[in-house]
């Protein structure tokens, strides 16, 4: 039987246990798996914040986070070749350069004190 191959996609550590989220590459499907367990053919032998080592008999592989084969950024438009930032929006055209601290348009005023009538029982 030839063993599954896997993506590491995320690695969960607390108190009650190390758990590596693993993508079936044949699939897609998602698998947890624990130290000790059995996944597709292979066992996860460690299981550390970054990278996992998996073992059949005398073969073993590490994988690591973000270690799949990535697309060339000519192929995936979700990868630019420069971020894009916009300025902060003001609200004016000089960008409120203009104006002095007490003079900005986006100070908020607390609300006028509204007296609140008490009354008594007599």
């Amino acid at each position: 039987m030839k063993p599954e191959t896997f993506e590491l996609i995320g690695v969960i550590i607390s108190p009650a246990g190390r758990i590596a989220l693993l993508r079936a590459l044949a699939t897609s499907e998602i698998v947890r798996a624990v130290e000790g367990q059995n996944v597709g053919g292979w066992e996860v032998r460690t299981i550390k914040p970054t990278q996992i080592v998996l073992q059949q008999g005398d073969d073993s592989q590490v994988l690591k986070i973000n270690d799949a084969i990535a697309q060339p950024a000519a192929m995936n438009p979700a990868a630019p070749n420069a971020p894009t930032v916009s300025p902060p929006a003001t609200g004016s055209e000089d960008g409120g350069a203009s104006k002095g601290p007490d003079e900005t348009s986006s100070t908020a005023k607390a609300p006028p004190e509204v007296p609140t009538e008490t009354t008594t029982d007599r």
